[in-house]
């Protein structure tokens, strides 16, 4: 068995649909190591290199009318700023003009969790999928799991797949040997089974949303049971708050590291073992921290974090608005690794809600009941506004009117939310044909109106 698997994951890894995920993790292995100079150069040249190609091959940023000639790798890091922010609503506007299809690197759409109150849809490719899950590898390696260890992912239901790609999903997991999770469903028959399952599988991590691994450990608090305590937990996806890690630290009596990333981009960031701030993915990614005139944020300084693909040619996303907040260090790392640091990867306090126990829930905990599991084909837009810490109304913009999925669906999403806001919380739904946007111009899916403070350590 562990022959067959072992061939699978090796087959996974450098030959399954011209995969090169093992050519590219054993590079940025070896990179890390590099001095910060010698691998900023080499940021500069992968930014440098896209920028052009948007320029010269991306309908809107050919309509932009830049000139080539006034880009220079030297000076990319600055000179990129002659190109506009793209926001989400750009890109949903834009779609069509901000991409191009490689028949040779096997493009494909992919869609965000729709966290902003609406998903949006991109176009991705294998070259960018390889990279992205090298990094992953590299960073399931500084949480002292090796790529045969099991780990236990805490992750939503991919619900739109088909029964074709589910199969061949699982088979892959399974030569990974990895075993898949329900991350909204937090009933306590659900998180007593998660328990059973991690004590049977004793996995070397446990991977998952911040939040649902916070309530699984409190679950396990509650009852006194004793889990098995794997290598690491890596939370994900979500803020990840000083008092739940502190928490999930104690329970499962193991280390918790924190990594940053998205579906558009894929990972931004991640700790290492020392934790002494998040190591920038610059291999994949460019990241700018701005103040709200768009300079550079001194290091210290919290700023908007905007972030520049620089392996996805299909649809480079240059300057692209990704809704975080954080703070650039410039400090470098005790472990020794030749990775820029981001200090702090901050949420704003009124995108998170306050359970009636006092419990802080990060806001993109409730969108993804909407925006991962059940939006698809019943909700174009939404938002979600606490009134209270037992009453929650959540605006929808409806795209599909047929009574019985509008029910069905809304009954799912009604379950999910109380599942981790509590039972008792009241969910009501309005049906709208517009959701207004901030007095600044941005769309908020989830507002509180309830005075929180985000938890200490």
């Amino acid at each position: 068995m562990n022959i067959l698997r072992s061939f699978l994951n090796k087959l996974w890894l450098n030959k399954f649909g011209n995969s090169r995920k093992g050519e590219y993790y054993e590079k940025i292995k070896k990179w890390q190591w590099r001095s910060t100079t010698e691998n900023l150069q080499l940021q500069r040249k992968l930014l440098y290199k896209i920028i052009i190609y948007a320029l010269e091959n991306i309908p809107y940023y050919q309509k932009l009318n830049l000139e080539t000639e006034d880009f220079t790798e030297k000076n990319i890091f600055e000179d990129i700023k002659q190109i506009p922010l793209l926001s989400k609503e750009i890109l949903r506007n834009n779609f069509s003009k901000l991409y191009r299809i490689h028949p040779e690197l096997d493009s494909y759409i992919s869609k965000s969790s729709g966290t902003t109150g609406e998903p949006v849809k991109f176009y991705q490719d294998r070259e960018f999928s390889d990279w992205c899950m090298a990094s992953k590898i590299l960073y399931y390696d500084w949480a002292g799991r090796n790529l045969k260890d099991p780990m236990l992912k805490f992750w939503a239901n991919e619900h739109e797949i088909s029964s074709v790609g589910k199969m061949l999903k699982i088979m892959a997991e399974w030569a990974r040997n990895i075993k898949h999770l329900d991350a909204f469903k937090l009933a306590d028959n659900d998180l007593e089974n998660y328990y059973k399952e991690i004590n049977f599988f004793k996995p070397t991590l446990i991977l998952g949303y911040s939040y649902s691994l916070y309530r699984l450990a409190q679950y396990i608090r509650e009852n006194n049971y004793h889990v098995f305590s794997p290598q690491a937990v890596m939370g994900t996806a979500e803020m990840l708050y000083p008092k739940h890690r502190k928490f999930i630290e104690d329970v499962f009596n193991c280390p918790v590291f924190n990594r940053y990333g998205s579906i558009e981009t894929g990972d931004v960031a991640s700790e290492c073992g020392k934790y002494e701030g998040m190591h920038l993915n610059i291999f994949n990614n460019f990241v700018e921290i701005i103040d709200e005139e768009g300079n550079n944020c001194q290091p210290g300084k919290r700023g908007e974090i905007v972030i520049n693909t620089l392996r996805n040619y299909s649809m480079p996303l240059i300057r692209y608005r990704i809704g975080d907040m954080g703070i650039i260090s410039n400090k470098k790392c005790s472990c020794g690794r030749g990775l820029p640091l981001l200090q702090e990867l901050s949420g704003r306090v009124n995108d998170s809600f306050i359970r009636e126990d006092g419990e802080i829930v990060a806001g993109g905990t409730i969108s993804y009941c909407l925006g991962i599991n059940w939006y698809k084909g019943i909700i174009k837009k939404y938002q979600v506004i606490q009134k209270d810490k037992n009453y929650i109304v959540v605006k929808v913009i409806l795209k599909d009117n047929n009574k019985k999925s509008v029910r069905d669906g809304f009954n799912k999403i009604r379950k999910n939310i109380r599942n981790i806001m509590g039972e008792n919380t009241k969910v009501v739904f309005e049906i709208t044909d517009e959701i207004l946007t901030s007095a600044s111009g941005k769309n908020r899916s989830i507002i509180s109106e309830i005075n929180i403070g985000i938890p200490d350590g």
